[in-house]
């Protein structure tokens, strides 16, 4: 789930620092207003208003945007599909059974991500692609035990950054 921004609004009123004041003896209420009395202040400190906590949730989401990405509905072209010379980390043990690869272009996907990818159930059953797959910069490589005769439809990839 992408992490949503909530707009903080300051509240506005007429007394600020009013108070009604309620003897719960006698029930007899009294309005009155209040005001700071701190004494010497030694640090100010940041305020809790809108502006702060606005300029917060758009840092907390620039962060996730950063650390996370959600890809929908990737399309993987059949002349995209390959054999290989293993050269990325762990090709050399999985060449034998999945001798084709297919380089997908990613916007933002780097080789720090750890990627996972959603196969549509059908494809999951027919065991044709691998259960693993290798990130590098703009793009995630795939395998495959055959090569597609037609193109396929990845409903989602997640990546999330490593040490995350």
């Amino acid at each position: 789930m992408a992490f949503v921004i909530k707009t903080w609004v300051d509240r506005v009123v007429e007394y600020a620092g009013r108070r009604k004041l309620t003897n719960v003896t006698t029930g007899t209420e009294e309005l009155v207003d209040v005001a700071r009395s701190e004494g010497t202040v030694s640090k100010e400190g940041d305020a809790f208003n809108a502006k702060n906590m606005n300029n917060l949730e758009q840092r907390i989401h620039d962060t996730f945007a950063e650390v996370t990405k959600v890809y929908t509905d990737v399309v993987v072209a059949a002349s995209n599909w390959g054999t290989y010379t293993a050269t990325l980390t762990g090709e050399s043990d999985i060449v034998t059974e999945y001798p084709y690869k297919a380089d997908i272009t990613l916007e933002g996907i780097t080789a720090e991500h750890c990627a996972k990818v959603s196969f549509a159930p059908a494809e999951i059953a027919d065991e044709v692609f691998a259960p693993y797959n290798n990130t590098q910069s703009g793009k995630i490589r795939i395998y495959a035990k055959s090569k597609p005769i037609e193109a396929i439809t990845i409903p989602t990839i997640y990546a999330i950054k490593k040490g995350v």
